[in-house]
């Protein structure tokens, strides 16, 4: 039987278009798959970062599509698939019984991410928490995938520490801090293309950190800039980044940005900030932890 306090997540999207649902679902889901990596003792070894570890530990205003993390260290193995049977578990105990694919994706090249995917058919997923008619017109093949990813060989220099969660069930898990999260949001906004397009979401949540008087892990950052081959110079320094920044922020298609982050705001959010003269002025403010 379906978990009363699971059902009761998905009230406020009763009326919401079929993309909120879907994005509703999505978060609940990840929390279950998190609930099932601390069972599988997963934290032991990585630690969790990215735009979902934002939204749940910093309140970051946004839907969050992937689950990120790191190894704790350059040593071993991410192991994901390991984890799956305590992924399965966890979704049964919350009353979740519906037939959930896991696969490992194969790497066609040298790289340092270990991906996962946990998926369930989103027809299903719906009519469960929103009944069936909230099903009709979607495709029947159509999957809802959480997407698992975990750096393998990962820039050092980061600072991690416990975190607690009580959805589905209280768990203990492994977060980096929060000048560590800025640094690798900073770096992905330097480094980032996402299948040839800009991601927008990437400059959206620096703004939010930024504004939220968040500083800068400036270790890690250099690390992580060393190891893309985005910086061959002497010790990185702050004014580096801002200068850095400016002159991503000049090569940005901003309409494109602005696009893609749209798609994770809630409707009505207002995004006529979101221009170059903006961000090179913003990140002034920057300042090292």
């Amino acid at each position: 039987m379906l978990n009363e306090g699971l059902s009761s997540l998905f009230e406020e999207y009763r009326n919401a278009g079929l993309d909120a649902k879907a994005f509703a679902i999505r978060e609940v889901f990840q929390e279950i798959v998190l609930f099932g990596l601390s069972e599988a003792s997963f934290f032991d070894r990585a630690g969790f970062y990215g735009g979902t570890a934002l939204r749940l530990f910093v309140n970051l205003p946004r839907f969050s599509e992937d689950l990120d993390f790191t190894l704790l260290s350059r040593e071993g193995s991410a192991r994901i698939d390991q984890a799956f049977p305590s992924i399965r578990r966890s979704f049964l105990s919350c009353g979740v019984d519906l037939p959930i694919d896991f696969s490992i994706k194969e790497k066609k090249g040298p790289s340092n991410i270990m991906s996962g995917f946990v998926s369930v058919n989103l027809a299903d997923a719906l009519a469960l928490f929103f009944g069936e008619s909230s099903s009709r017109g979607v495709n029947p093949d159509q999957k809802l995938k959480i997407k698992i990813e975990c750096d393998e060989r990962p820039a050092l220099g980061f600072a991690s520490g416990p975190a607690f969660r009580a959805f589905p069930f209280p768990f203990k898990m492994r977060v980096l801090d929060r000048p560590s999260l800025f640094a690798a949001k900073l770096a992905a906004c330097l480094a980032r293309q996402w299948h040839g397009r800009v991601k927008g979401r990437d400059f959206y949540d620096l703004a939010y950190l930024l504004g939220l008087g968040t500083k800068v892990n400036m270790a890690y950052l250099e690390n992580k800039l060393r190891q893309a081959g985005l910086y061959e110079g002497a010790s990185l320094g702050i004014e580096n980044v801002k200068a850095m920044l400016r002159e991503r922020f000049a090569l940005v298609d901003w309409g494109e940005a602005r696009e893609d982050v749209e798609a994770f705001l809630k409707p009505g959010t207002s995004l006529t900030y979101f221009e170059k003269d903006f961000f090179s002025s913003i990140v002034e403010g920057l300042v090292e932890a």
